[in-house]
């Protein structure tokens, strides 16, 4: 009895034992496949299994994904690249021409004025200014370029902007209040919030009211502005800030870029921007999260 006991403990350590055993190499092998994932993570080279167990294929599946994903990187920004150097080659294609024309009807101009000339130099304004555009567009869209972040009165940037345009739409009136501090590049931010109200301008009559009010909470920034002009329709709100969108009130020689750009920059920022009807006009929200860290954040 006493030796059948002793060859059962004997046989149940043993079983223990090579159980412990298959834990460990098995927690080895899992920690072997993090360690391969978090490698991954950082940049490193995806692991592949010579060995052929259900754990060496998961290996090797997690291996097969890092690599699609390696080569779906690579081709994405190859592609970001040739693009980029796509639109810099045309439009400096563009520019050359656009240049030669503007001298030709100046002179043309100084030589027998006529509204000919004045609505050629027009045009060559408005493709002038949409080639400007959208090169800004595509250098916000860049991977590479980086926003010069720091500390601003959000305020402060905001009042810049509207008595740049209470100058250029003195019939239109625009309140700011409130203030906030963000973490942005100021410059880039500015053009954002001046397009939005220069296209609250441009949809609202003589006498109309622009209201935007800067607000701050614990988590969170924001910056809305409120106008009277009877808003977009329905439809045309989801297409409000894709690139060459122009609504049905927009005014003569729009290109449809401005709101685009703004997005971007709102996105750059890590924020988001929203336009809704009110029962007078059109509101628009851009939101942004309370940001710290370095000066220069790379995208």
């Amino acid at each position: 009895m006493n030796e059948l006991l002793i060859s059962v403990i004997v046989v149940l350590i043993a079983v223990i034992i090579a159980l412990a055993a298959a834990i460990i190499i098995k927690n080895r092998r899992l920690s072997a496949l993090k360690r391969s994932i978090d490698s991954f993570m950082r940049g490193g080279e995806p692991f592949l299994s010579l060995k052929d167990d259900k754990l060496s294929q998961l290996e090797n599946s997690v291996g097969e994904l890092e690599n699609a994903l390696l080569l779906e990187k690579a081709n994405t920004e190859n592609a970001v690249s040739e693009n980029e150097r796509f639109v810099a080659d045309i439009s400096h294609q563009l520019k050359t021409p656009l240049a030669g024309l503007r001298l030709y009807c100046e002179l043309d101009r100084a030589e027998a004025p006529n509204s000919r000339n004045e609505k050629q130099l027009e045009l060559i304004s408005k493709t002038e200014r949409l080639i400007h555009e959208l090169l800004r567009m595509e250098k916000l869209r860049s991977d590479s370029y980086q926003l010069e972040m720091k500390s601003e009165d959000l305020a402060s940037i905001v009042n810049e902007n509207a008595e740049y345009f209470r100058k250029l739409f003195p019939d239109r009136v625009i309140t700011v209040t409130g203030e906030a501090q963000l973490r942005c590049d100021g410059r880039w931010l500015g053009e954002a919030i001046g397009n939005v109200i220069k296209n609250s301008c441009e949809h609202t009559c003589s006498g109309g009211h622009i209201n935007i009010a800067v607000e701050q909470s614990e988590r969170s920034s924001q910056i809305v502005f409120e106008d009277d002009g009877g808003g977009v329709p329905s439809e045309e709100l989801p297409k409000l800030f894709m690139r060459f969108y122009r609504s049905s009130g927009s005014a003569a020689g729009s290109a449809g870029v401005g709101l685009a750009i703004t997005k971007a920059i709102v996105e750059k920022h890590h924020g988001t921007v929203t336009a809704e009807n009110t029962d007078k006009g059109l509101r628009t929200v851009m939101c942004f999260p309370i940001l710290t860290g370095e000066e220069k954040i790379q995208y």
